[in-house]
């Protein structure tokens, strides 16, 4: 994939998180995570994988059957083609970039879905041998509550 706008997901997942809205949810069973703590476990563990370039461990985010929709269009169907679009992204310039993130909206739909809105960043992106630049835009991610853990369903990326 040529276009430059096609790894902000790390980007929205490698920020302190700040919510600007309730997120509906009534109260979670003893022992359950709230579901602004489950949005910030999910947005540590995007992190660290960012951080280290590892586009396993972002995949593994994903349900398996989830799908990544990149500000061009594309989208990638399941961990194995989100994982490939990661490692190739790293590969030819969004390794080590410096990742901002805010969720403005977090609303449950159901007991095991909720959707969040937000605004990502990356900055110092090097691209070939061109100048590092910075790229932005919004997000709407669907999540799941599985047996595990919250993971992302949908992920929806526009520049």
């Amino acid at each position: 994939m040529s276009d430059r706008k096609c790894a902000t997901f790390g980007a929205i997942l490698a920020a302190s998180l700040s919510f600007c809205a309730s997120t509906g949810a009534a109260a979670e069973p003893p022992g359950e995570l709230s579901l602004r703590d489950a949005v910030a476990t999910l947005f540590a563990t995007y992190e660290r994988a960012w951080g280290r370039s590892d586009a396993k461990a972002l995949a593994a985010t994903y349900t398996s059957r989830g799908d990544l929709r990149i500000p061009t269009g594309r989208i990638f169907s399941g961990r194995s083609s989100i994982e490939a679009f990661y490692a190739g992204a790293f590969a030819r310039g969004y390794g080590k970039t410096l990742a901002d993130g805010v969720v403005q909206r977090v609303r449950l739909l159901s007991p095991d879905v909720a959707i969040i809105d937000g605004t990502w960043s990356i900055r110092r992106v090097h691209i070939a041998r061109a100048k590092a630049h910075d790229e932005h835009g919004t997000f709407n991610a669907v999540i799941l509550r599985t047996h595990s853990a919250w993971k992302l369903a949908a992920l929806r990326e526009q520049a």
